[in-house]
């Protein structure tokens, strides 16, 4: 992989060394071509004038004196001829007209043989402004500066591109750990829908950022089911690393033997993360198991929000059981406490666990989705599959806030039992239930 990418890196550096070998034989060419073909196109468009100049005078002299003549052709093309001047064989000045001295800039002076009268040998010079002839090549002053401003671009563009290699090799690089971090995160996560012959399971989980702080998970211990949901404070990288550590520890713990196991072993998570994370750094965790042969479902809320048991009443009412045993956030007070409880399952439940990134998605007027607002969905699509009943709780959310950024890392597990060991399980009189009227 090495060898590629400095075989990349070569190739690159030698087109751009061309390129800017390619700028400069532009930037020469151009300007020493606009030069030469400048140079002498002035020249033989002012001898062109002087010799127009000289067969407007050689007509004037028929009929005029030579001053006459001289002074009239001047002033007739006052703009082009500086001066004129006629010598005799001899050189020396017959006759002059106009400035003999070019204020207006370079002239081109033109010496030609001229008769009139009875002289024999005379010459006639004559001065022409090069700026007067100079107008007519504005197109060839436009390609100068069209390639000599594109030899310069192309020079720019490559030393940008020069300077700014280093930071884009290092921008790939980090975002192909972006991407690695996000497929084995990607990894860690369960697939999106299951099914066995106890329950159908349902669950995403989605990113504020390229990774995210939120877990869930469903995986088989022995004969029982495990199923857990948390939430690491935070997004991004960070939250990211700590989510993969305690996904890593609960996977490795010995909790679903007894009672005392899985409270012990959330204790020790707990301690665990006092002492290797910082104050700032917490998580909250709902984890449980489930064993089919008593249809007991038996948790730990360590500080989540409490997630929702849903089954059908006596009298076609929802039940609503929230899930809430157990005790404070990982990670922030050593040494706590925490209980595990326990609820029967029968057929036909729904447990319904989320992340505070579905309940607290606001709106554009800062108003929560809520909890009410999730039950809804769910009463809505009570009789439909665990998948449906998860897609209907995103798009209600996703329609709530009328965005489609996520602010905050999403999570959504849903479970629905369908066998049950028992036909009607007790109701704990200390439970809080709420009832919602069935579609």
């Amino acid at each position: 992989m090495k060898t590629g990418s400095g075989a990349r890196h070569l190739i690159f550096k030698t087109c751009i060394a061309a390129g800017f070998a390619l700028g400069i034989i532009l930037l020469w060419q151009t300007i020493s071509t606009y030069e030469y073909v400048a140079g002498n196109l002035l020249t033989q468009a002012a001898q062109h004038d002087a010799e127009q100049k000289r067969t407007a005078l050689q007509r004037a002299l028929r009929v005029m004196t030579v001053a006459d003549a001289m002074n009239d052709v001047v002033d007739e093309s006052s703009e082009q001829v500086a001066w004129i001047r006629i010598l005799n064989s001899d050189g020396e000045e017959i006759e002059t007209a106009g400035r003999t001295l070019a204020g207006r800039g370079p002239v081109h002076v033109s010496t030609m043989p001229i008769v009139f009268g009875r002289s024999r040998g005379a010459r006639v010079e004559i001065a022409i402004y090069l700026d007067s002839v100079s107008a007519s090549f504005a197109s060839l002053r436009r390609n100068l500066i069209t390639g000599v401003s594109a030899a310069l671009a192309l020079m720019a563009a490559l030393i940008v591109l020069i300077l700014r290699f280093p930071k884009y090799i290092r921008g790939q690089q980090v975002q192909a750990q972006v991407e690695l971090a996000r497929k084995v995160q990607a990894d860690l996560l369960p697939a999106r829908n299951s099914k066995n012959v106890n329950f159908e399971f349902a669950a995403e989980c989605i990113p504020a950022e390229d990774v995210g702080g939120d877990f869930c998970d469903m995986f088989r211990v022995g004969s029982q089911n495990a199923f857990v949901i948390g939430d690491v404070s935070g997004k991004g990288y960070s939250a990211a690393l700590l989510m993969a550590f305690i996904h890593g520890a609960i996977q490795s713990a010995s909790w679903t033997r007894s009672e005392a196991d899985h409270e012990n072993a959330t204790r020790g998570l707990n301690d665990l993360l006092c002492k290797k994370t910082a104050t700032e750094r917490f998580s909250t965790l709902f984890w449980g198991h489930y064993e089919p042969k008593t249809s007991a479902f038996r948790y730990v809320n360590a500080g989540h929000l409490p997630p929702l048991l849903i089954r059908q009443g006596e009298f076609g009412d929802m039940e609503v059981h929230r899930l809430e045993t157990g005790g404070p956030v990982l990670g922030l007070i050593p040494r706590a406490d925490y209980t595990q409880g326990q609820e029967l399952i029968r057929k036909g439940d729904l447990m319904v666990a989320f992340s505070d990134g579905i309940v607290e998605a606001c709106n554009f007027a800062g108003e929560e989705f809520g909890e009410r607002r999730l039950i809804e969905a769910i009463r809505s699509h009570w009789h439909d599959s665990a998948g449906d009943i998860r897609d209907s709780i995103l798009s209600s959310v996703k329609l709530f806030t009328g965005e489609d950024h996520v602010s905050d890392d999403r999570t959504l597990l849903v479970v629905r039992f369908t066998k049950s060991a028992v036909e009607k399980p007790a109701i704990p009189e200390t439970k809080h239930v709420e009832e919602y009227q069935l579609v």
